[in-house]
């Protein structure tokens, strides 16, 4: 082996070119924007309401309204009945902590009254779990479909 064999074999690698390195941070930058739009999309899109047809169809009663203090009380305000129209003012739902319903949300509530009390209505093809449903501006949309109902709110 020579001296200059020796050198070469020594010497560090050669430097990355400049051109690889502008390819490597442009896929990082195109991964990293790939993986903020992903994120986003399931941020903003995941997990949209659907109503369960049969259970509202099956429903005597079906309403909007907001829970009032502690979900375990079943105290609902009725903001709108949307078969009879016939409740109105404050209710009380047996089974409404069971649902998980939280304080000051205004959901779409399937109701049936077996009794003397309001309860949720069992979902059919849902295990027979009762079912209730935020009261978004879709939720009410498919609601309306499902009750033959086209009306039109008006925007601001």
């Amino acid at each position: 082996m020579t001296a200059r064999e020796a050198v070469r074999s020594d010497s560090p690698p050669p430097l990355p070119s400049r051109q690889s390195r502008l390819f490597l941070i442009t896929a990082s930058m195109l991964a990293a924007g790939w993986g903020i739009t992903l994120a986003l999309l399931a941020l903003f899109t995941a997990n949209p309401v659907m109503l369960n047809r049969e259970q509202i169809l099956g429903s005597p009663y079906v309403v909007t309204g907001t829970v009032v203090g502690d979900p375990s009380a079943g105290r609902v305000s009725v903001e709108r009945e949307w078969k009879k129209s016939a409740l109105a003012g404050t209710i009380t739902v047996e089974n409404l902590a069971a649902v998980g319903a939280r304080p000051g949300i205004a959901y779409v509530i399937p109701l049936s009254r077996p009794d003397d009390a309001f309860r949720v209505t069992e979902a059919p093809f849902a295990g027979g779990a009762p079912l209730i449903y935020p009261a978004t501006p879709d939720a009410i949309r498919q609601l309306q479909a499902i009750l033959g109902r086209q009306e039109v709110t008006p925007t601001r």
